[in-house]
């Protein structure tokens, strides 16, 4: 058994736990799992790396609660318990279940259709006069409008602080190309350039708000991307985010139905709500 990578063990004993949805004591589930994995917890290779091999999950557990929590969401864990050995779930089962759903209906959206999802979406989270691009693009500006700040955070003193805002929505999985062009549009844009510039309601032109841009992904963003919309001041949205925030939300959300006790999903009507044009 010496050439067992305890590092690979750990990370995959990691990955199970997050998979799952359960209060658990983690010394008992990594027992377990070397057990079923044919490594006996009595013999000597088990007792002589079991606690860097807890370890070892423990800081990987620790880093995807982390990574969740820089990008805003709720982690499914929290590590606590009196000896800071159990994981303990802050997501109940049952809007797990809904979260899933909703990422596979999100996932299944035809490409315009997307666009249109994502202009409903920011404008449940403060964006007003939220509209599709029209026509034949030349530029990756799919939707605009004006994000209200006091909206966006809940506060009155920002009430009337707006930005106007440009996106891009892409299904795919996002690499940092994307992002370097779309900022190359957005400053297309900014410089009244272009068939994007051409295309926006002349009110959108017309105003004297500063720009932001944001850029949502029905999957995931690599670092490299985040980490260059992050130094150029570009929003950024992946999947999980966007879920999270659909459920978080107290606005109206196409077959997503919330009580103070249950959430649930209907997939056809809020397909069919985003497969038709609406402006």
């Amino acid at each position: 058994m010496s050439n067992i990578d305890r590092s690979s063990l750990a990370n995959e004993i990691a990955d199970r736990l997050w998979s799952l949805n359960e209060r658990t004591e983690l010394t008992r589930f990594i027992s377990g799992e070397l057990e079923r994995k044919g490594i006996p917890v009595n013999q000597s290779w088990a007792l002589s790396n079991f606690d860097r091999i807890r370890d070892l999950v423990k800081n990987e557990l620790n880093r995807k609660i982390a990574y969740c929590q820089e990008r805003g969401l709720t982690p499914k864990y929290r590590i606590g318990g009196s000896d800071d050995e159990t994981l303990i779930p802050l997501v109940e089962k049952h809007v797990e279940a809904v979260e899933s759903l909703l990422k596979v209906a999100i996932r299944s959206l035809q490409p315009i259709a997307f666009e249109r999802f994502c202009s409903h979406f920011v404008s449940l989270v403060g964006v007003e006069k939220s509209m599709t691009m029209r026509g034949t693009k030349e530029e990756g500006i799919d939707f605009w409008g004006v994000l209200n700040i006091g909206i966006a955070t809940g506060t009155a003193t920002l009430m009337h602080v707006k930005i106007r805002l440009i996106g891009q929505a892409k299904l795919s999985y996002v690499g940092e190309v994307p992002i370097r062009t779309f900022s190359r549009d957005m400053k297309s844009f900014a410089d009244k350039e272009g068939r994007a510039w051409d295309l926006s309601p002349k009110w959108f032109r017309n105003s004297k708000l500063p720009l932001l841009g944001v850029f949502i992904s029905g999957k995931d963003l690599s670092h490299p991307a985040r980490k260059w919309a992050m130094i150029h001041n570009i929003g950024v949205a992946d999947l999980d985010q966007i879920t999270q925030d659909l459920l978080r939300s107290s606005g109206t959300i196409p077959g997503l139905f919330k009580s103070d006790s249950t959430v649930s999903f209907d997939r056809v009507l809020f397909a069919s709500y985003f497969a038709k044009k609406r402006h």
